[in-house]
C-alpha cells in the first residue's frame, strides 16, 4: 500500500472523465467506446461504493499518438466537477 502522501499525489495526476471530455472535446460515449475497444486505458478508482474511471496523462498522450490525432489546444483545469 502506498503512503498517504504518494496516494494523494497519484490521484491528483489522474484525469476524470469530465476533464478528459473537455480536453479531447469528445462525448462521454466516445470515451467509453475507446475504453471498451482497448484504444484508451482507464484506471478504476474506488470512491466509497462507486467505481470511477480515471486516466493517466501519459495514456491519453499515447492514445493521441497512436490515433494520429494532434494534441488538443485546451488546457486541463481543476475547475471540473467529479464524476
Amino acid at each position: 500500500m502506498l503512503p498517504k502522501a504518494e496516494e494523494t499525489a497519484m490521484k491528483k495526476s489522474l484525469l476524470t472523465i469530465n476533464e478528459l471530455k473537455e480536453y479531447l472535446n469528445f462525448s462521454r460515449g466516445t470515451i467509453y467506446n475507446l475504453i471498451n475497444t482497448g484504444q484508451l486505458k482507464a484506471i478504476n478508482v474506488r470512491a466509497g461504493r462507486k467505481l470511477l474511471k480515471r486516466f493517466r496523462p501519459e495514456d491519453v498522450e499515447l492514445y493521441l499518438q497512436q490515433s494520429g490525432l494532434q494534441e488538443p489546444v485546451r488546457e486541463i483545469t481543476d475547475d471540473n466537477t467529479e464524476d
